[in-house]
């Protein structure tokens, strides 16, 4: 089975040859930024750091959305929504509210946590269960709700 990264780099030999211009441009930049990461470090990148680029391009773009609607771009706000439904396609599919609930109450269960003071070891679990599954300020959302009184 292809690495993460191994499967960008075939994606985008396949978007090249099909015209596909947005998905060629945005992994291109995927691939870049990893390139980018690798090099810093010095070391290839295993599957855990290139999800957690590709989590960190799709914030990036997220951000830029709010930023272009709020500019009256709309046409920036499309082509960054369109960049994140191709990064999406890279990630493991996303939890619904009612698994992070349940995902939450079971962490709260198994840590015995019960005030807000302990809400930063149940996040500390809940990230590494959670890695790329869930939108994590909606798991911090979720963990407040429970803890506070």
């Amino acid at each position: 089975m292809p690495t993460l990264f191994e499967q960008l780099q075939s994606d985008l030999k396949t978007a090249v040859l099909q015209h596909e211009d947005v998905r060629k441009d945005t992994i291109r930049l995927l691939i870049a930024a990893c390139k980018k990461i690798s090099a810093d470090t010095g070391s290839s990148l295993d599957d855990d750091e290139v999800l957690n680029i590709l989590l960190r391009e799709k914030k990036t773009r997220q951000e830029s959305i709010e930023q272009y609607t709020l500019g009256g771009r709309e046409d920036l706000a499309r082509k960054e929504a369109a960049e994140i439904e191709i990064i999406q396609t890279y990630l493991p599919v996303q939890l619904d509210e009612s698994a992070i609930t349940a995902e939450v109450e079971k962490v709260l269960a198994e840590t015995g946590a019960t005030t807000i003071k302990d809400m930063g070891k149940v996040m500390g679990l809940l990230g590494s269960h959670l890695k790329g599954k869930a939108d994590m300020s909606l798991v911090s959302r979720k963990v407040k709700e429970a803890l506070s009184p």
